[in-house]
């Protein structure tokens, strides 16, 4: 397990999708490269996703659920 705050300099906007937005959302299939590792401002295919006004795209995978304890 890696400690949240040895992470925390390289989470941009950390957020929280629920399954209803996340099945909605873009899919990245593949690095323009045939890169599975991608990067700030890498290029990639994807599909589905809405048209962005800046050209940029918020990038984010699945996780566990979160329990309130």
């Amino acid at each position: 397990v890696i400690p949240p705050h040895a992470i925390r300099p390289f989470l941009s906007d950390p957020q929280v999708l629920n399954e209803r937005d996340a099945l909605y959302a873009g899919q990245v299939i593949a690095g323009v490269d045939g890169n599975n590792l991608l990067g700030q401002f890498s290029r990639f295919f994807a599909e589905r996703l809405p048209p962005s006004l800046n050209g940029l795209y918020q990038v984010y995978r699945p996780g566990e659920a979160f329990i309130d304890p």
